[in-house]
C-alpha cells in the first residue's frame, strides 16, 4: 500500500518505510493533509505520521492546525436543499446534451 502512495505523492522518491522508522518533516508534508483527513489506510504509514507529529513541534502545529480549520468548515457547513441538487443535475444533463 505505501508504495501506492510514494508513486502517487513523490513519483516514487520517498523511501519505503519501515514499522517503527523515523520520518523526516518533508516526508510528512507530504502526507499530512491526507493523514488528518484520515484517507491513510497503510496501518505503518499512519503510525510513523502519528510518531512524528507527536515529538515535532512544527509539524503537530500543522497537523493541529488542519484539524481546526477542518472543524470550523464543518460547523458551518449549511444543509443543501434537495431541489437545488436536482437543478444543477438537470443543468449538468443539459450541458452535456448540447456539446
Amino acid at each position: 500500500m505505501i508504495r501506492m502512495y510514494v508513486r502517487r505523492l513523490t513519483g516514487g522518491r520517498w523511501p519505503s518505510i519501515r514499522r517503527g522508522e523515523q520520518l523526516a518533516c518533508p516526508e510528512v508534508a507530504r502526507l499530512l493533509q491526507q493523514f488528518v483527513d484520515d484517507e491513510v489506510d497503510d496501518p505503518v504509514v499512519v503510525e510513523a505520521l502519528s510518531a512524528h507529529v507527536d515529538h515535532c513541534a512544527p509539524c503537530g502545529y500543522e497537523a493541529e492546525t488542519f484539524r481546526s480549520i477542518k472543524v470550523a468548515l464543518a460547523a458551518r457547513r449549511v444543509p443543501v436543499e434537495p431541489d437545488s441538487v436536482d437543478r444543477l443535475r438537470s443543468f449538468g444533463s443539459s450541458l452535456m446534451r448540447e456539446s
